[in-house]
């Protein structure tokens, strides 16, 4: 985050000095520019595959946060993050594809 404050760094959810809960600007990105750990810290989450859902389901916030479309992250650049996390030494590698319906 370059030490930039939170409130200015869009996509992100963050709870403030007062403890108080905020959603930044939502901005549709290319998931392919970004990988999605930080090999500085360790930090391997669950590798996003998608993101967005066009069902509109009244319970979920995902069509909402991401405007009601669906972003992929190719095939080519799920593999080179794959193998980065096998390189870092896990051999039970997670992925997220946040809607059911898919």
């Amino acid at each position: 985050m370059r030490r930039e404050n939170p409130g200015n760094v869009p996509n992100i959810a963050y709870m403030d000095e007062n403890g108080v809960f905020n959603v930044t600007r939502i901005e549709m990105i290319d998931l392919d520019d970004y990988d999605p750990y930080v090999e500085e810290f360790k930090l391997y989450p669950p590798i996003e595959l998608m993101r967005g859902c066009k069902s509109r389901c009244k319970f979920c916030q995902v069509p909402w946060l991401f405007k009601a479309k669906v972003q992929y992250r190719s095939v080519e650049k799920a593999i080179d993050v794959t193998k980065a996390y096998i390189r870092a030494g896990y051999r039970r590698i997670r992925f997220i594809l946040p809607i059911g319906f898919a």
